[in-house]
């Protein structure tokens, strides 16, 4: 018992300094949220998310990586809008998108003080697989124009402007003028993957990018009920884009920087390529 006085001072100093001084793994993961990367993603397929996801994840493992904070996914014209304002204000510290139009506002507003693409994704044309012995070994192309002269039912997509917009240069490519003259051309209002489930069902057609068809299979994955037909050709490519930040957020910026050069770095581009869903890999990272 002769020293049991020094014990209880020991345990109790080992007690206060547990409480008091932390060890630097724990300071680490209590951030000062004013010093996170604000990351925005803005006109995307839907599984991009995933894979910004996972990409944070796997950046974070790193020693002495920058913590990140992704902020706002915008995918209708009003919540655009509503990113431009933030990012004028200096809110996000980079933006990942696929709509070069708004790349290109955001250069104009002079908000763009560095931007470099990190990923492609192509263009299907999907359908049922019962219609696959008359038109699988087309073209695209030739594939659309025997859809519009078969008179099969093909879904149109009123929720995705890039889709909506490249489908209007396919039928005009396939030499099809009017494709709503078809009697089973139908306009549809669902995002990326009701369409696709709408075709599914009534056993149509429908063009769809390639990150939104790999999360149909695996929605789909024990009994998926379209097959692609074609490649169409067409790619749209994502950019990140680090925004203009006024001075008091020097700390932010250095740290979005190192993100970026981290992402268009080889490592960063092979996770994008080893990125899987619906047992497809349905992004293709770009090396400039």
């Amino acid at each position: 018992m002769k020293y049991l006085p020094e014990r209880i001072f020991f345990l109790f100093f080992v007690v206060f300094a547990l409480t008091f001084f932390p060890d630097s793994a724990t300071r680490a993961s209590e951030v000062d949220p004013t010093q996170r990367v604000r990351i925005a993603e803005c006109f995307n397929s839907p599984p991009s998310g995933i894979l910004l996801l996972q990409i944070n994840d796997a950046f974070l493992g790193l020693a002495e990586a920058p913590p990140v904070w992704q902020t706002l996914t915008a995918k209708t014209d009003a919540e655009r809008r509503n990113l431009e304002r933030a990012s004028v204000v200096g809110v996000y510290d980079m933006v990942i998108t696929s709509n070069e139009e708004y790349v290109e506002s955001l250069r104009k507003q002079g908000l763009l003080r560095r931007v470099a693409l990190i990923y492609a994704e192509h263009l299907l044309l999907v359908g049922p697989p019962e219609l696959s012995s008359k038109k699988k070994e087309l073209s695209a192309k030739a594939t659309m124009k025997k859809i519009f002269e078969d008179e099969d039912l093909f879904f149109s997509s009123l929720d995705n402007d890039w889709v909506s917009g490249e489908e209007k240069k396919l039928w005009t490519q396939a030499g099809v003028a009017r494709p709503y003259d078809n009697k089973n051309y139908v306009e549809s209002g669902h995002d990326d993957i009701g369409l696709l489930i709408q075709a599914e069902e009534e056993r149509g057609f429908a063009l769809t990018g390639e990150a939104s068809f790999a999360q149909y299979l695996d929605m789909q994955r024990y009994d998926p009920q379209l097959v692609v037909y074609a490649d169409t050709g067409v790619v749209r490519t994502a950019h990140v884009c680090l925004i203009v930040n006024s001075g008091y957020r020097k700390v932010r910026t250095e740290m979005a920087d190192r993100y970026v050069d981290w992402l268009t770095s080889e490592v960063g581009a092979a996770l994008i390529d080893s990125f899987s869903l619906g047992a497809i890999a349905p992004f293709r990272a770009v090396r400039e």
